[in-house]
């Protein structure tokens, strides 16, 4: 990614991703809550799959083919990445407090 500021911060939210992802998943196995390990472990590898398959078919990474999406329909391309973080901001207050 290029060294602008919306590259770096691109950069630094990947690594923070799959570097929370994992030691999220270790702890989760370390601590035995197996069911949870193996679902992040599932998605990360899931992910890790299809990205694998989309760049080779398509020569483009699916981070990329976001961007495409938002080229494209800026508007709704942001709605959906914003709502989906709402989700997530949800899925942690609900998983948190108990």
């Amino acid at each position: 990614m290029p060294m602008t500021p919306t590259g770096i911060a691109r950069t630094a939210g990947l690594w923070t991703l799959i570097i929370g992802t994992s030691i999220s998943a270790i702890i989760d196995l370390f601590i035995g809550n197996t069911i949870w390990a193996g679902l992040k472990g599932l998605a990360a590898i899931g992910v890790i799959c299809y990205e694998i398959y989309y760049y080779l078919k398509h020569r483009m990474t699916i981070s990329t083919k976001y961007k495409v999406v938002i080229m494209r329909h800026e508007f709704w391309g942001r709605m959906s990445i914003g709502f989906l973080g709402l989700a997530l901001i949800g899925f942690f207050i609900h998983i948190w407090f108990w």
